[in-house]
């Protein structure tokens, strides 16, 4: 194998909200994550990426916790719990937590535009994957066996 291509357990293909929590609750769980994201905004996505204040969450902090096991979490960035926050905030929590994934692991591909993200993958991952979004080819790719599988 050439040192150049991208091992292992899951690759994730975007780097919006639900991909990236995704890719961090599976480092959590011990797997070997790869993270692609194209547009430069891993962490954040469209929804979370605006510089405005104005921009705000359309519900309550309080119940905009990104792990379901830490209701509070949010909040405990310093979020006003019954404050409609701004959105730019939450995606400052989510680099946050994508921070904490990379610390642990987690390898983030990222590139501005899309592109130049397809060349760093290597020839083997490029052909192993898929894109996880319902397109054509969606779950035809399957992990190789693990050895601790039982």
């Amino acid at each position: 194998m050439r040192s150049d291509e991208a091992v292992a357990d899951v690759m994730i293909v975007g780097g919006g909200f639900s991909r990236t929590m995704a890719a961090a609750e599976a480092v959590r769980r011990g797997l070997t994550v790869v993270l692609v994201e194209g547009w430069a905004r891993a962490g954040q996505g469209t929804a979370y990426s605006t510089r405005e204040a104005v921009h705000l969450l359309n519900v309550p902090a309080a119940m905009m916790s990104a792990w379901a096991d830490r209701p509070d979490d949010f909040v405990a960035t310093g979020a006003a719990a019954d404050a409609f926050a701004p959105r730019r905030d939450f995606g400052r929590y989510l680099q946050g937590i994508l921070g904490a994934a990379v610390a642990a692991g987690l390898t983030l591909i990222e590139a501005r535009g899309g592109g130049a993200a397809r060349g760093r993958l290597g020839r083997h991952a490029e052909r192993r994957a898929r894109d996880t979004s319902g397109g054509a080819g969606a779950g035809a790719w399957q992990p190789a066996a693990r050895a601790d599988a039982g």
